[in-house]
């Protein structure tokens, strides 16, 4: 099988289009998967790594009172900064992700789970995606793969 980021090179190519991320839980995992290729400047257009509420605000336009009633995990920030990156980089297709890598008691996470927003131009895709068992880091890697697989999948129906 081709490895993923390969595959996304191959749509990418194949569709004229660029790619940009928006990135909290997987901190640039994503952006790094996709530039493992060479050639990736060809249509990786750039990445944010947005880690805090500020970032995520300042940075992206995420709405701060929204994502700071859900600890910037949700959908809706998924979506919006998607939306962000795509104006930052005026790329064609915007990869975000937001979540939790790890169990976190004190806002009552026992199971690390994360969304990834997916966005193009008439198109737009959530995922969540739950990592019962993972380590921080094997979470990080299982949300980039999600990630990968998720925009491949769509690209590939063009």
């Amino acid at each position: 099988m081709i490895p993923l980021p390969f595959q996304l090179q191959q749509h990418l190519k194949r569709l004229d289009l660029t790619v940009c991320t928006a990135e909290s839980l997987t901190a640039g995992l994503v952006s790094s998967s996709i530039a493992s290729v060479s050639g990736a400047s060809a249509y990786l257009r750039g990445g944010v790594c947005a880690y805090t509420l500020d970032a995520k605000a300042d940075v992206l336009g995420v709405d701060r009172a929204l994502a700071s009633a859900c600890c910037c995990v949700s959908e809706v920030v998924a979506e919006q900064m998607a939306q962000g990156v795509l104006g930052l980089f005026k790329a064609d297709i915007a990869i975000a992700t937001t979540g939790y890598a790890e169990p976190s008691a004190g806002l009552g996470v026992e199971t690390p789970y994360a969304f990834v927003c997916v966005k193009m131009a008439g198109a737009s895709a959530v995922i969540l995606v739950e990592g019962p068992g993972l380590g921080r880091t094997e979470m990080q890697a299982f949300v980039t793969e999600r990630a990968l697989q998720l925009v491949v999948g769509m690209l590939r129906h063009l």
